[in-house]
């Protein structure tokens, strides 16, 4: 049986395609949610009912995935945070803004706070992807010796980056390439 405890979403149209938004609360800053690769705004809906209990906050589905219609190709990070901020602008959501990023979130977060410094007061990163950590390179080299622990985790590790579960056609390259370029933060709350 599913139980559907999504909150009420309005469809904006951010350039030729609607993405799907639901905020609740009042107050500032607002607070912006955004979901790992794959997923949709559903997975915030505690955190949502919670914080929308002292100020505005919002979740949203990226395009293509919930009630979002599917977006250009390639998708990247900057892709993302261009539509986020047209998204906010559009939805008339006034800033400013705590991003808060889960996952691959986390890279659309950051890029956003660093494209507009002026609409951001803080970033909060859960469990964030990082764009300087490669996994299966950081193991030792494979030896015919070698623990099997290592052998079961270089297996997952190389399997999981050869078959990612990416629903919604995301370059994560490109992307963490994207995150990388970013120098600084500045005094922005992390």
């Amino acid at each position: 049986m599913e139980i559907s405890s999504r909150f009420p979403m309005d469809l904006i149209d951010v350039g030729g395609y609607r993405l799907a938004i639901a905020c609740t609360g009042s107050g500032s800053p607002a607070v912006i949610l955004d979901a790992g690769m794959g997923d949709t705004s559903e997975v915030w809906r505690q955190v949502q009912e919670a914080v929308s209990e002292f100020t505005c906050v919002c979740s949203y589905d990226h395009a293509g995935r919930g009630q979002s219609d599917p977006g250009p190709t390639p998708r990247t990070s900057q892709t993302i945070a261009t539509e986020l901020h047209a998204l906010l602008r559009h939805a008339h959501i006034p800033g400013p803004y705590i991003f808060v990023g889960h996952s691959f979130g986390g890279y659309n977060a950051r890029l956003y706070a660093s494209q507009y410094p002026e609409e951001v007061v803080g970033l909060i990163l859960v469990d964030s992807a990082s764009p300087h950590l490669d996994l299966v390179a950081v193991l030792p080299p494979e030896r015919p010796e070698e623990n099997q622990g290592i052998r079961q985790v270089r297996r997952v590790l190389i399997q999981e980056t050869q078959e990612m579960d990416n629903p919604e056609g995301i370059d994560p390259a490109e992307s963490a390439a994207q995150v990388r370029a970013i120098t600084s933060f500045g005094a922005l709350p992390l």
